[in-house]
């Protein structure tokens, strides 16, 4: 069974994800700011879960 990583449709989820926030960080500085925290990645938003 392929991992997350491998599958496709994740890999287009995450990046239709980062496009998204790429985008608002452009238009907006505060969120710019919380987006660039090296201790976070567009990777372990998608795949979080409690």
């Amino acid at each position: 069974m392929a991992s997350n990583r491998q599958n496709k449709g994740s890999v287009a989820f995450e990046d239709t994800i980062r496009e998204y926030l790429e985008k608002r960080a452009e238009n907006d500085a505060l969120f710019a700011v919380k987006f660039s925290n090296p201790s976070k990645s567009v990777e372990d938003c998608v795949t979080y879960y409690e």
